[in-house]
């Protein structure tokens, strides 16, 4: 639960810069995820949605890929291969 918290806290400290136009997290080094870590992904997803601000994971490890795939977290946010991908879908928006 201590990683969870820096992981919001990081996730905190980078979101209240106003100049965002879009944000990715690579989950590459992510080899695990539970429910409070889900959680957190999803409170800022929600936090970002509300400020029109385009969210997106990328790079999951093929483990925590599977989590997201069997909580259907890609039906609320998108999930990409690469960080590359996952930036080339904000260009649109």
């Amino acid at each position: 639960m201590e990683q969870g918290k820096k992981f919001r806290e990081y996730l905190t400290n980078i979101l209240s810069e106003n100049h965002l136009k879009a944000v990715v997290v690579n989950l590459e080094q992510i080899f695990n995820i539970d429910s409070w870590g889900f959680g957190v992904i999803l409170t800022i997803s929600q936090n970002l949605r509300k400020e029109k601000i385009p969210f997106a994971l990328a790079q999951p490890s093929d483990f925590v890929a599977q989590l997201c795939t069997t909580n259907h977290l890609q039906k609320i946010i998108p999930i990409y291969d690469t960080e590359e991908e996952a930036t080339k879908s904000f260009q649109g928006e």
